[in-house]
């Protein structure tokens, strides 16, 4: 499998060419990783879905997060244990949010009343965005590492 990546040739400038051009070359997968990290999240999402304290709705949208991050991490650039380490601290900020989100809404619901219970199941998925979009752009962050002093 490849990918395209997408790389800018800047000329110098004062030569009749000083515009920059995009060129693509073709990189190559990193297959290792994404095949560890498949298994590792099969794995994970195996245990949370047989966990007896675990609810369905958190176990499903922890396998649908796995699934998610592998694919879209694991195969770029960095190491396979920060690669790792990251979707472990995913899993339990998950767990965790799933958790205790359930319990803010029911105390909600009781303070509230029943619409409160509507407008959480209505709003539940798209909580659940909020963390897993904040949660992998913080991974890239990470595992792109500091930049020395490249400037565009």
């Amino acid at each position: 499998m490849f990918s395209i990546k997408r790389t800018k040739h800047i000329t110098k400038i004062g030569t009749s060419k000083s515009r920059s051009r995009a060129t693509y070359e073709i990189t190559k997968w990193n297959t290792p990783h994404l095949l560890f990290g498949l298994s590792l999240s099969v794995v994970i999402s195996c245990i949370f879905l047989f966990l007896p304290y675990a609810s369905r709705e958190s176990a499903v949208m922890l396998a649908a997060f796995n699934l998610l991050y592998v694919f879209l991490i694991f195969p770029l650039r960095g190491r396979l244990v920060e690669k790792a380490f990251m979707l472990l601290a995913g899993n339990g900020i998950g767990f965790a949010w799933n958790t205790l989100l359930p319990v803010a809404a029911s105390f909600m619901a009781g303070a509230m009343g029943d619409v409160f219970s509507t407008i959480y199941l209505i709003l539940n998925p798209f909580l659940n965005l909020i963390w897993i979009v904040t949660y992998w752009s913080l991974s890239i962050t990470v595992l792109s590492g500091p930049t020395k002093g490249k400037t565009e």
